[in-house]
């Protein structure tokens, strides 16, 4: 999803792509390797002015590692962990309007569906996330998922996302995401 906007901005892109296959390594210059793996990253990051990543898998002892050695990222580690731990950023934007959510580890605990139940970490495009129509749909996840975020579901249409590429002059590309019917998320049945 960087790709197209860092280009528009005249930022060179590198990318550490599991394999030449990865949908990134289609449109971006990139090196193959494990983000995962300290060594590897340090060795990537000495190519690059900062690191920034795509997707919140990577384990926040990479991050802060390489941070402590010198390397630039953005997100920070401090802020990282939010994309992470859904429950804590989740608490940290509890001043704001959400759906009502809940941290759950018996089915019991909810009272009303359908909700939408999400892994607290781990979970990322679709994985780690149900809708779940009742309360023996959500026993079942917990068998294998034993603490879940609970949030209401909440009826859309589509979604706006923001994806802030910047350079001295920083630009605001929007992205619609248009659901055929929302939302688009795989049921646990």
């Amino acid at each position: 999803m960087s790709a197209a906007p860092a280009a528009a901005l005249g930022i060179d892109l590198l990318l550490l792509a599991q394999s030449a296959t990865d949908s990134g390594a289609q449109v971006a210059a990139f090196e193959v390797g494990d983000y995962r793996d300290l060594v590897q990253v340090r060795e990537f990051a000495k190519k690059c002015d900062l690191l920034t990543f795509e997707h919140e898998l990577i384990p926040i002892s990479v991050i802060r590692a390489l941070e402590n050695e010198g390397v630039k990222f953005y997100p920070t580690s401090e802020s990282f962990i939010y994309s992470q731990d859904k429950a804590a950023m989740r608490e940290k934007l509890a001043n704001y309007l959400a759906p009502k959510w809940q941290v759950v580890t018996k089915a019991s605990e909810v009272l009303e569906y359908p909700v939408i139940a999400k892994s607290i970490s781990g979970g990322y495009d679709g994985r780690g996330v149900w809708k779940v129509n009742s309360e023996s749909e959500l026993a079942k996840i917990l068998l294998e998922n034993p603490k879940l975020l609970v949030e209401e579901l909440i009826d859309f249409d589509f979604e706006i996302l923001f994806r802030v590429i910047a350079n001295q002059r920083p630009k605001f590309p929007k992205f619609l995401n248009a659901h055929s019917s929302a939302p688009k998320i795989p049921s646990s049945t």
